[in-house]
């Protein structure tokens, strides 16, 4: 349904329904003293809680979304993002942006060129 609305809401901006272009980012979360097995530490932004990884179309509507514990790097992240959703990621899909806290050769920007789409994003 999700998948169905975001078509038709590129159409009606005049848009192909498949994006060619997406973005990747994250965002930490923090959460209440109840534990669980999503809820970490994130140093760097010091916040204990959760962690979403969103990826979205230039139009800013989300094609992909997860949820994982704040201790995760955004560079191992995008593996949990991207990895189960391959096969159903737009066909046309061609170019992805990323911030720098994914760089890494086999993680992040690296991981995404040499596994994902075997070298298409460039």
């Amino acid at each position: 349904m999700h998948s169905a609305l975001c078509k038709r809401v590129r159409v009606r901006l005049k848009r192909n329904p498949q994006p060619r272009a997406a973005i990747v980012d994250s965002h930490s979360i923090k959460t209440t003293g109840v534990g669980g097995k999503e809820r970490g530490y994130a140093g760097a932004k010091k916040v204990k809680g959760r962690k979403r990884h969103l990826l979205v179309d230039t139009q800013g509507l989300v094609l992909e979304a997860r949820l994982h514990s704040a201790e995760i790097q955004d560079r191992d992240g995008i593996k949990l993002l991207l990895e189960p959703t391959r096969i159903g990621l737009p066909r046309r899909l061609s170019h992805l942006w990323l911030d720098a806290g994914y760089t890494g050769q086999e993680k992040g920007a690296g991981w995404v060129e040499s596994v994902l789409w075997d070298g298409r994003l460039r």
